[in-house]
């Protein structure tokens, strides 16, 4: 038996290099600014897709933690959304000096940093919304929606970033791109004074079955072989017939489960199918507007799926951790959006 329970935290395209930043963010950063945070998260790439997990109560505890903080400080609410904003503007500006310039390794490192402090600011405002009482909630939740809102658009900015740049140092390697950013910061930092890549087989590797194990700050980074171990180690038990979520908007629900890894995957979906995905993006708008239900396995009411879907009053079960794995396309599902629970209909 496990001692502990990981659960899904994120789950996307992320880069290997973007999520070295935002580990040490998580098990860092959050610590020096709140006195405690997560110690652990763990990152899995496969092909292009990347699962991030982070220790149930080390989340649990630090969420209670930031609820005490606006229970005893209305204000903060307020401080945090409008930190959040400035760091959006300050860092848009940065990318945009940047773009398409060659920087020089300080000018990388100030990027860096500058992504790290959008990831500090970013992360209580999107956490803090799971753990306020209902009341408080009630009252915070536009304000906090603004500013999550606000934020959305800058993380694909960071990804296009710094895929550009990579595009442009990778010209005469004839790496994909991927590959490139297959490596951590501090693999990157090494890059500016050597201007030498890691071996095309190494990195082909990595992009193919890898994992970062992060732990207050620091990181080993796993091969195959031991990341699909440490990947069993970390996933839930998968459940036969049902999962169990948060409620982002109520209502029940029957449709023909549609599991969606990424969206340019999708070459079918019929009005009133169910969407079953890791997390939603702003490029499953078409597909969530034709569901009749939306379920995912990561997010939480200020995720994209939480907060499009109060807008389109679409029953949704999200951070459910599992449900791409318990489901598949085709199967029907009974989605009870209203108590968090989606089954099979056998």
């Amino acid at each position: 038996m496990r001692s502990e329970q990981w659960i899904k935290y994120l789950a996307g395209n992320q880069s290997m290099f973007l999520c070295t930043l935002l580990g040490k963010v998580f098990t860092q950063t959050l610590k020096t600014e709140f006195g405690a945070g997560p110690k652990r998260i763990r990152f899995f790439f496969h092909t292009g897709l990347t699962t991030g997990f982070v220790v149930q109560k080390e989340m649990i505890s630090f969420g209670k933690l930031l609820s005490r903080k606006i229970e005893k400080n209305p204000r903060q609410i307020t401080r945090w959304t409008r930190q959040l904003s400035r760091q959006i503007d300050f860092l848009r500006k940065q990318l945009l000096s940047f773009h398409g310039k060659r920087m020089t390794k300080a000018e990388f490192e100030k990027i860096c940093l500058e992504t790290e402090q959008f990831y500090a600011h970013l992360v209580p405002v999107m956490q803090v919304a799971d753990y306020l009482p209902s009341s408080t909630l009630k009252k915070m939740l536009p304000k906090l929606e603004k500013a999550r809102k606000y934020s959305e658009s800058v993380q694909s900015e960071i990804e296009g970033f710094f895929e550009h740049w990579a595009e442009k140092e990778n010209k005469y390697s004839h790496f994909p791109t991927a590959f490139f950013l297959s490596q951590t910061e501090k693999e990157l930092l090494q890059y500016f004074k050597t201007h030498r890549f890691l071996s095309r087989l190494k990195l082909e590797h990595r992009c193919s079955c890898s994992a970062l194990d992060f732990s207050n700050g620091k990181y080993v980074l796993f091969p195959k072989t031991y990341a699909e171990k440490l990947e069993e180690k970390t996933r839930l038990s998968r459940s036969d017939s049902f999962v169990i979520g948060q409620t982002a908007y109520p209502g029940k629900v029957i449709g023909t489960c549609r599991r969606v890894l990424h969206p340019a995957d999708s070459t079918r979906f019929d009005e009133g199918d169910i969407l079953v995905t890791q997390m939603t993006k702003p490029e499953y708008l078409p597909m969530i507007r034709k569901a009749g239900a939306i379920v995912t396995d990561a997010g939480g009411l200020l995720s994209h799926a939480g907060i499009i879907c109060r807008e389109l009053k679409k029953p949704s079960v999200i951070g459910t951790d599992k449900a791409t794995l318990v489901f598949k396309t085709g199967e029907k599902l009974h989605v009870d959006a209203t108590k968090g629970i989606v089954r099979k209909i056998l």
